[in-house]
């Protein structure tokens, strides 16, 4: 199946890039892509500030691709030292939070171009052309104002050159087998994906949400712990017996970041990362990986919460005698304003009032 992407000219083998990112996962993705879908080379990959100094001082390196936000620390940081090292290099700053002002400060600490990683299937191999210089008919990939971009999603699953024909069934398969092999790994009350991706469908067509975007809120319920692949067996293990030590809570807390990593090179799921990545946030701000409150958490994670807030009542912390549509909705009208959007609560209790939910018994 030929590339989406421009074939490119034979002298873009000579440009090296460098990927500069704290997520290993989001490393091998990028730099697989850039090498199946372009002539450019890899000249190295760093998972910290450090190690990518060491890169640029050690190797030749044409662009560097730099994550705004390396752990703790600001990629925008790396770029003055980048430069005094490389004075001619190309910087093009990446990052997934959709939050504005994140472009201007990278241009203006002196990146050469800023790109969401929500686009990058479309957008950075066009944008490391222009940066070096390197014409490729009708692409251009910069993003220079917040309402430039308009992606355009291809039905790519899980691999950047896998083939556009694959259907929407087929596709849709493909994640309910992965899902599963999750459910699995992590002991997870069987069918729960499922069920709350229906209710989840169900809440958002109650909502308004239009009937074009309830693939994606699909999508992203069946989606929603995916992360936890890239948990170790034992911490998940742990997890649900409720013996896991602060550390490793900790390190369960990264699986929302985890499932943006693994998922956000993917054009068809890119719409769907709202749930992966935000379903445990808080109304309240109390919750991770971002702290977001109220309405600041997208609309669809709100949404989602709510559902597998429900779900989860109902299959595990509730004693038989207390799965009474009246005693769940209680308990959970409990967690509304804290933990979740009570006008979502109260529409989805409304749902479930109606029938129109189902609530079998599990």
């Amino acid at each position: 199946m030929p590339s989406s992407q421009p074939t490119p000219p034979a002298f873009a083998a000579n440009v090296r890039v460098m990927l500069v990112d704290d997520s290993p996962y989001f490393l091998n993705a990028a730099a697989d892509f850039l090498r199946q879908q372009s002539g450019l080379q890899i000249a190295g990959v760093a998972t910290s500030g450090e190690a990518a100094l060491e890169l640029v001082q050690r190797d030749h390196t044409d662009v560097v691709l730099l994550d705004i936000a390396l752990g703790s620390e600001s990629g925008l940081s790396l770029i003055p030292p980048i430069r005094r090292t490389l004075p001619s290099v190309k910087i093009i700053v990446l990052t997934a939070n959709d939050e504005p002002g994140y472009d201007n400060a990278a241009l203006q600490a002196g990146a050469d171009a800023f790109l969401s990683k929500l686009e990058l299937t479309r957008t950075l191999i066009p944008a490391i052309f222009e940066v070096s210089g390197l014409k490729q008919p009708n692409a251009t990939g910069v993003i220079k104002d917040r309402d430039q971009s308009n992606t355009v999603y291809g039905d790519m699953f899980m691999e950047s050159h896998a083939s556009n024909s694959r259907s929407v069934s087929e596709s849709d398969a493909l994640l309910e087998a992965w899902v599963n092999a999750t459910e699995l790994r992590e002991g997870a009350p069987r069918g729960h994906a499922l069920r709350v991706a229906a209710a989840a469908v169900d809440l958002a067509r109650a909502w308004g949400v239009p009937e074009s975007e309830l693939i994606h809120i699909r999508r992203g319920a069946l989606l929603h712990d995916i992360g936890k692949q890239a948990i170790p067996e034992s911490i998940l293990y742990k997890h649900k017996q409720s013996e896991v030590s602060m550390d490793e809570s900790l390190i369960m807390e990264t699986h929302p970041k985890l499932a943006r990593d693994m998922l956000i090179l993917v054009d068809f799921l890119a719409p769907a990362l709202d749930i992966p990545y935000c379903h445990h946030e808080h109304w309240d701000g109390s919750g991770y990986p971002r702290r977001l409150n109220g309405s600041d958490i997208p609309l669809a994670a709100r949404l989602f919460a709510v559902v597998d807030a429900w779900d989860e009542l109902r299959t595990s912390h509730v004693r038989q005698s207390d799965r009474t549509s009246a005693r769940l909705a209680n308990k959970l009208r409990d967690l509304a304003g804290s933990h979740l959007d009570p006008a979502v609560v109260e529409c989805f209790l409304q749902r479930v009032a109606d029938g129109g939910i189902d609530v079998p018994d599990v």
